[in-house]
């Protein structure tokens, strides 16, 4: 397993935006033999995270800003 472990880091690091489907039918060219949910809930664990957005909280005073629907 641990060679298939490195497969999928290195993979995902070329590739972030795989789908779990398509890597596993590349894992299970490489023999690997589980079942398709449970790989999905293991490539959750290797896939890289995106990084998280800032926002900044826009305030005004009453009656400082108009708004429409």
């Amino acid at each position: 397993m641990p060679l298939l472990q490195q497969f999928i880091g290195q993979t995902l690091e070329k590739f972030p935006l795989l789908t779990a489907s398509r890597l596993y039918a590349m894992v299970r060219e490489r023999s690997y033999q589980g079942a398709p949910d449970h790989f999905r809930h293991l490539i959750a664990r290797y896939r890289p995270r995106p990084v998280a957005e800032v926002f900044r909280r826009l305030r005004t005073l009453p009656g400082e800003q108009t708004q429409c629907d």
